[in-house]
C-alpha cells in the first residue's frame, strides 16, 4: 500500500505516517465488512424467500396427501362393506344349499326306511352335493 524510505523513518515522521496508514487500513476493512454484512443479509432474505416458497409447497403437498387419504379410506370403506356382504350372502346361500341337500338326504331316508326304494336318487331329483343317484341306489351317510 504504502511505501516508507529510510528518510522518513525518524521518530518525528513515523508516528504520524503510521497512525496514518493505519487508519486508512481501518476504513477500508470497516468498507469491506460492511460490504459484506449487506450482501449476507441480501442473501438471508433471499434464502429466507426460497425457505417460504418450500414451506408453502410442502402445505400444499400435505394438504393433498390428506385428501387423497381420505378418499382412500373411503374407498376401502366401501370396500369392505361390499366385501362383508358378499360375505354374508355366499354363507346364505352355501347354507340354503346345505339345508336343501339335508332336506333330500332327509326324504331318501324316510323313503328307504318305508320300503318305498323305488323313488329313491331318480335322475331328476336334486342333486347331493357332487354326486347323482340313479334309479335303483340307495346313498347313505
Amino acid at each position: 500500500m504504502y511505501a516508507v524510505s529510510k528518510t522518513d523513518c525518524d521518530a518525528n515522521t513515523v508516528h504520524p505516517l503510521v497512525l496514518a496508514v493505519l487508519g486508512q487500513c481501518k476504513m477500508f476493512i470497516t468498507e469491506k465488512v460492511e460490504g459484506l454484512q449487506s450482501m449476507s443479509e441480501r442473501e438471508i432474505l433471499a434464502c429466507g424467500n426460497v425457505l417460504n416458497s418450500i414451506v408453502e409447497n410442502i402445505r400444499g403437498l400435505i394438504a393433498e396427501t390428506d385428501q387423497a387419504v381420505a378418499a382412500s379410506q373411503g374407498r376401502a370403506s366401501e370396500v369392505t362393506d361390499f366385501l362383508e356382504t358378499f360375505q354374508t350372502d355366499v354363507r346364505s346361500q352355501e347354507l340354503t344349499s346345505v339345508c336343501r341337500d339335508l332336506d333330500s338326504i332327509e326324504s331318501r331316508i324316510g323313503m328307504v326306511l318305508a320300503g318305498d326304494v323305488s323313488q329313491v336318487g331318480l335322475s331328476d331329483d336334486p342333486p347331493i352335493g357332487d354326486h347323482q343317484l340313479s334309479a335303483g341306489q340307495v346313498m347313505l351317510f
